[in-house]
């Protein structure tokens, strides 16, 4: 063993590998279709697909790879993402009323899958992170694989009026279902309605000749959010406990590791806005002035329970007032 190098920066360099390759795919189609005038049928298809793959080795002969007799470690990744879209449009337009609805439907399945090994104890470092199985060292953590999916599924619709161009209002609707939550609150509703009045166009304004344009806006909604949440904290795990040796061989135990949640929910944020947007002199000076509330409804945070003979985790919705 050639002790004297261990510390060698350039033998680290040129014999410790750390490899890390990401691949990204895009698709996306789309195709409308004009069933009759006015009123239009779309379909949207979405694919994403990120892919990693990590390759480490770390030579006997470097100061990393010394202790283990040479380290190698292989491990890929996939993060897969679907989605499916359908609307139908309606466009109307009679004397100086402006008409447009929009209802949907979308589906959105995500996915990743992860699986990896890593092994110690080489012969040779000649095939570096290329045969894990000439290793002589592995340990019962040394192979592993994950899977998760979850799903999203959306209906939406939306009203748009006008009159004149002069008084404008938008309603939407969403009813959103995940699978991430709890099974007593897995929908969740999100409405919003927005007004806007452009006063410029009303004869009393139009007597000021240094008001090019002004619009009042108006505004309130709810959005909800599950981002952040692990598309399993709703449900009951199992997961690995301790070793025990028995019959000259150490096995493994599985034990509860979550609790199940069915009260798990949608974060809620509620917003309302209103605005003014303004230009003067010919719009040669331009602007807006806008006032925004928000309140977030609702967020979670993670509680330990003790449950003999193990302690597991829920994670329970609070208010914020």
């Amino acid at each position: 063993m050639q002790e004297w190098d261990q510390g060698n920066p350039l033998n680290n360099i040129e014999n410790n590998k750390n490899n890390h390759k990401t691949s990204l795919l895009y698709t996306n189609s789309k195709i409308d279709l004009e069933i009759f005038k006015g009123f239009t049928a779309g379909v949207n298809l979405f694919k994403q697909r990120k892919s990693e793959d990590i390759s480490e080795f770390r030579a006997s002969t470097t100061q990393g790879g010394r202790q283990d007799m040479g380290y190698a470690r292989r491990e890929n990744r996939v993060w897969d993402k679907d989605l499916m879209e359908l609307t139908l449009n309606y466009s109307k337009t009679f004397g100086k009323n402006d008409l447009k609805l929009l209802g949907g439907y979308s589906y959105e399945n995500n996915l990743y899958q992860s699986v990896g090994a890593s092994n110690r104890g080489f012969i040779s470092d000649d095939f570096e992170f290329n045969n894990l199985g000439l290793g002589e060292n592995l340990f019962s953590n040394d192979v592993n694989s994950y899977k998760s999916r979850n799903k999203l599924i959306s209906f939406f619709g939306r009203i748009n009026y006008s009159l004149s161009g002069k008084y404008i209002l938008t309603a939407t609707i969403r009813k959103d279902g995940s699978s991430k939550f709890g099974t007593n609150h897995k929908w969740g509703y999100f409405p919003s309605i927005s007004g806007a009045w452009r006063i410029s166009d009303e004869s009393f304004v139009q007597k000021l000749s240094f008001i090019s344009d002004m619009k009042l806006r108006v505004g309130y909604g709810v959005v909800g959010n599950q981002e952040g949440i692990d598309p399993y904290k709703s449900l009951a795990l199992y997961g690995r406990g301790d070793e025990y040796f028995d019959n000259g061989k150490w096995h493994n135990t599985y034990r509860y590791a979550q609790n199940d949640n069915p009260d798990l929910r949608w974060e809620q944020t509620a917003s309302f806005n209103t605005g003014i947007d303004f230009g003067l002199y010919n719009n040669r000076l331009t602007g807006s002035v806008d006032y925004y509330v928000k309140k977030r409804a609702i967020y979670y945070m993670y509680i330990m329970f003790l449950y003999h003979p193990i302690c597991t985790q829920q994670c329970l919705p609070m208010l914020v007032i």
